[in-house]
């Protein structure tokens, strides 16, 4: 591996500068070519972990432990999902508090592997308070005025998605 920062070999004593080639475990870092011929401890062989996924089948809006909202959803051919975090922006929604409220999901490279280690499906009351403050449904983000999907606080095809979770 390179070294991300400055060190010192194990097995000679000298100090490498970062970028330096080293081998590097939990009981030894030395660099790659060291010029003292130490016996290194057997090192386990390292595989990378397949990074997590979400099924197609479990898409939907998820909330983070810190609170964050992601939306996962299925890639256009339908083989893998990704995560879409969401982001609020100056916007134009007023708000009970008298404040303007916007946002938007935007993709973040890996974020459907935290998403799968650390989320959890948003609530239909969850999805209820988050159309109140921004006016768009959370899973969709259309913007909702019917009547009945403003006081359900979500669209009649998105509601699907969150019923058959509430039932279970």
């Amino acid at each position: 591996m390179i070294a991300r920062f400055p060190g010192t070999c194990q097995n000679c004593g000298r100090r490498f500068p970062a970028g330096t080639t080293i081998l590097w475990s939990t009981q030894v870092t030395t660099h790659l070519h060291c010029p003292v011929e130490l016996p290194l401890p057997d090192l386990p062989e390292w595989t990378p972990a397949a990074p997590k996924r979400i099924a197609i089948e479990e898409a939907g809006v998820y909330v983070l432990l810190d609170g964050t909202i992601c939306k996962v959803q299925a890639n256009q051919s339908k083989t893998h999902t990704y995560a879409l975090r969401w982001h609020e922006i100056p916007g134009e929604r007023l708000t009970e508090a008298g404040t303007r409220k916007r946002g938007e999901y935007e993709y973040e490279a890996g974020l459907v592997a935290v998403v799968a280690a650390e989320g959890r499906k948003m609530t239909l009351d969850e999805a209820k308070a988050f159309i109140l403050q921004y006016g768009i449904c959370c899973r969709c983000g259309i913007k909702l005025v019917a009547a009945d999907s403003v006081e359900r606080g979500i669209g009649p095809v998105c509601i699907k998605y969150f019923q058959e979770r509430e039932a279970a």
